[in-house]
This record gives C-alpha cells, sequence and structure tokens, in this order.
C-alpha cells in the first residue's frame, strides 16, 4: 500500500479496496488516521489538556458503529443454504478475523474528516462559519455514505444496490440516534425567546436532518429487507468477505510517514489553539458552579483574544439555559468586568429584546426569578444602557402582570414596596411609542 493507494481508496477504486483489505498492517494504519481524525475535531473545539478522552471519542464510536455495521451485514448478505465447498470456506472465515478486515476498510475513511480542521471561524463571522461547518460536516458524512457503500458491494459481492440500502438503513439509525440526543435551540413557536443568527442555522439544519431522518428510515427498512430476501434466493453464502483471502500486501514507508505526519502535526497546531480552550473552560466551570466573581475576575485578567472566536460564554438562552443566572453574570461583567465580556452579554441582552413581549412566561429572562436586591440593580442598569428601554418594553407585560395580575390571569402576589418601585421603574423607561 501507498499513499495513492489510501487516494484512490477513498475515491472507491476496487483495486485500492482490495489492497486495504489484504493488508495485514492496514489496521493498525487506519487506528493512527483515527486518532489524527479526533485532533483535526477537536483541537480550536476542546481542551484537550484536561480532557484528553476527546480525543480518543471517534476510536470508542468507529469500534461500536463498526461492529454493529459488520453484524447487520452479515445479516442481511447470509443465505439459508449452502453447498459443502461453501460450508468449508465459511468455517475458514472466521468472524472476528473478518472484522478486522473490515474494521481495517473502515477505519481507512478516517482521512476525510480532515476537512474538519479547516479553521473557518478564524476568517468568517459567526453565522457564516457555522454554515462552513455543517456545509463540511454534510460532505464528509455523504462522502464517507458513498465510500463505504462502494466498499460493501466490492468486498462482499453484492450489488451497489443492495448494498446501499443496508448502509443507509445502518447510518440513518445511528444519525437519529446522535440528532435526538444532541441538544438544539429550543423551538419557541410563541417567540418568547429569540435566537441568535447562528443557533438559527443550527436549529433549522438539526430539525430538518431529524425530519428527513425519521420520514426515510422506513424507506431503507424496506429496501434492505427486500434485498436481503433476494440475496438469500440468489446466490448461498454467509455474509463473508469475498475477496480473496491472502494477506500479502504492506504499507510503504511513506505511507507509514503520512500517518505518523497526521498525528505530529498538532504538536506545532495544539499550542496556538489550546490557550484558548483551557482558558474557555475554567470560565465556564466557574460559571456553571455559581462562582461568578471568579470567573469574572479570570475574565478581567485576559483579552478577548485570549478566547475562541465566537465564544458564547453561558447561560446559552437559545438553548433553554438557566444556570448561572444571566442577570447576575451581566451585573458582575458591568460591574467589575471587562469592556469586551460585557460587550459579549449585552449582545446576549439585545437579542432577546427582538422577542415576542407577550409571551414573557416563556422569556429567557424573567424577573420573577430575581430577589428584590438584585431586581433594584438590575433597574439601575437598564437606565444606563442605550438597550434599556427596549429591555423594559421586553418586560412589560410580565410587571404589568404582576401589578394586575386579574388582568392578565396570573395568580395574585404581594409585592414589597421596594418590588413594586423596581417595576414601576422599568415601566417608565419604555418608550411612549410603545404603550
Amino acid at each position: 500500500m501507498r499513499v495513492f493507494t489510501l487516494i484512490q481508496y477513498l475515491c472507491g477504486n476496487r483495486q485500492a479496496i482490495a489492497e486495504v483489505v489484504n493488508c495485514r498492517h492496514a489496521v493498525w494504519l487506519g487506528l493512527l488516521f483515527v486518532f489524527s481524525a479526533g485532533f483535526a475535531r477537536e483541537f480550536d473545539g476542546e481542551d484537550l489538556l484536561h480532557e484528553p478522552w476527546h480525543v480518543a471519542l471517534p476510536l470508542g464510536a468507529s469500534l461500536l458503529t463498526s461492529f454493529l455495521l459488520y453484524v447487520l451485514i452479515r445479516i442481511a448478505f447470509s443465505t439459508a443454504k449452502q453447498d459443502e465447498g461453501e460450508q468449508d470456506q465459511a468455517e475458514s472465515n472466521n468472524f472476528l478475523s473478518n472484522y478486522r478486515k473490515f474494521l481495517s476498510v473502515y477505519w481507512m475513511t478516517a482521512p476525510l474528516a480532515w476537512l474538519y480542521a479547516v479553521p473557518v471561524e478564524r476568517f468568517l463571522d459567526a453565522p457564516d462559519a457555522v454554515r462552513v461547518n455543517l456545509w463540511l460536516l454534510g460532505i464528509v458524512s455523504v462522502w464517507r455514505v458513498a465510500l463505504i457503500t462502494r466498499v460493501v458491494s466490492v468486498v462482499y459481492a453484492r450489488s451497489a444496490v443492495s448494498a446501499f440500502f443496508v448502509v443507509m438503513l445502518f447510518a440513518d439509525t445511528v444519525a437519529m440516534f446522535v440528532f435526538w440526543l444532541t441538544p438544539l435551540p429550543i423551538l419557541n413557536f410563541m417567540g418568547g425567546i429569540r435566537l441568535t443568527e447562528s443557533e438559527q442555522v443550527i436549529q433549522a439544519t438539526g430539525f430538518l436532518v431529524r425530519f428527513l431522518g425519521t420520514v426515510s428510515l422506513p424507506v431503507w427498512l424496506i429496501g434492505a429487507s427486500v434485498n436481503a430476501v433476494r440475496s438469500r434466493r440468489k446466490a448461498a453464502g454467509t455474509g463473508d468477505i469475498h475477496l480473496p483471502q491472502r494477506e500479502t500486501q504492506t504499507v510503504t514507508w511513506g505511507l507509514w510517514g503520512l500517518s505518523a505526519f497526521s498525528i505530529l502535526v498538532w504538536i506545532a497546531i495544539l499550542p496556538l489553539t489550546q490557550g484558548e480552550q483551557i482558558n474557555r473552560r475554567r470560565v465556564e466551570i466557574d460559571l456553571r458552579a455559581g462562582r461568578i466573581a471568579e470567573a469574572v475576575q479570570y475574565m478581567s485578567q485576559r483579552d478577548r483574544s485570549d478566547f475562541p472566536p465566537h465564544w458564547s460564554p453561558p447561560p446559552r438562552l437559545g438553548y433553554g439555559e438557566r444556570k448561572p443566572s444571566f442577570v447576575d453574570v451581566l451585573l458582575y461583567l458591568e460591574a467589575s468586568g471587562p469592556q469586551w465580556g460585557q460587550e459579549l452579554y449585552r449582545k446576549k441582552l439585545a437579542v432577546q429584546t427582538r422577542a415576542g413581549r407577550r409571551y414573557y412566561r416563556s422569556h429567557g429572562i424573567r424577573l420573577r426569578e430575581m430577589d428584590d436586591e438584585t431586581l433594584a440593580r438590575y433597574v439601575k442598569l437598564l437606565e444606563s444602557l442605550p438597550e434599556g428601554p427596549a429591555m423594559a418594553h421586553y418586560h412589560e407585560r410580565e410587571i404589568q402582570g404582576r401589578l394586575d395580575p386579574e388582568y392578565y390571569g396570573d395568580e395574585p402576589v404581594v409585592l414589597s414596596d421596594n418590588r413594586r418601585a423596581s417595576l414601576e421603574a422599568i415601566l417608565s423607561l419604555v418608550p411612549e411609542e410603545e404603550n
């Protein structure tokens, strides 16, 4: 196997696929590529010094998914009857040894993930960076499905259609499992929480994939079942590898060098990105643990460039996060935080001013969750911010519901004099044309 063999393999070349299957060292080569793919995914997204398991995550995921796909293929392509010669061949094709061969071709798709290493966040704004990253994810996913389909067709001597339905059944099932577990920005029909443009892109893409994956799953299931039945009628076999079983191929030093370089290159790259991720992780841990003062102090000792581009510190209101309290963080930042930190949270504040005021019960920032002291400080802050009048309009219905609960159907509450004064002070900020 040479470097050119790898290129041919990624393009679906039949001879290259056969060489990978018959190379006894391909599984170790693929293992190196899997680790390099882990670095490509997370080098500028996670703190790998404190959480190195992110690099190994693709390894665990690939071991599980490859084994499940291998079992599915054996089930789909096995037959009920075998003649004596084929029975002997089936016995020689040991389940685990054939899985190792399949794992080799599965892992050799890992270089496709190198596309994730393109640092789009460094030269695009947040919404465009999200769009490009999603496009890269789509390209890699489609390419991998097409390549695995081609590999299965060649290795198991089945038609491309049969292989496609089996692979798509598996890919769709895995995708649905992942997407339904992955948190997405909340879908708020009433408009109580406003999403950023980046969150809108993620939400739209996520729900589209969930919908298409769900409605297409029966198609892949029926197609795979029909082709499995046809396979049982037309030919005999156990679902084993049909290529000649000869492990004579070796890996050239050039290809070993490429695999080593794909990992060692990160020694030079990680110092450029990991400082940002270490700082991000430190602040996020403190914020989520309620150590807001410590987080703000840490931020004050650093510049915005010391954190990842387009970083959105918690809470992410678009995801329904409530911890830490957005207002508490904002008040700490305005009191003693860096200017760039204040700007980050003011942008979050400005986004919420566009939320529907009548649906205040689902607002991301709610006055009823503040104690009297916090509310009084919040009022003073709104009076000093350009966004103050817009936020007062944002809170108007909630305040009126507190002051006149019968009109809005809220439960009657007893308001202290200080709290009532604070609520009335916010109402006084509402622009006259909005009253």
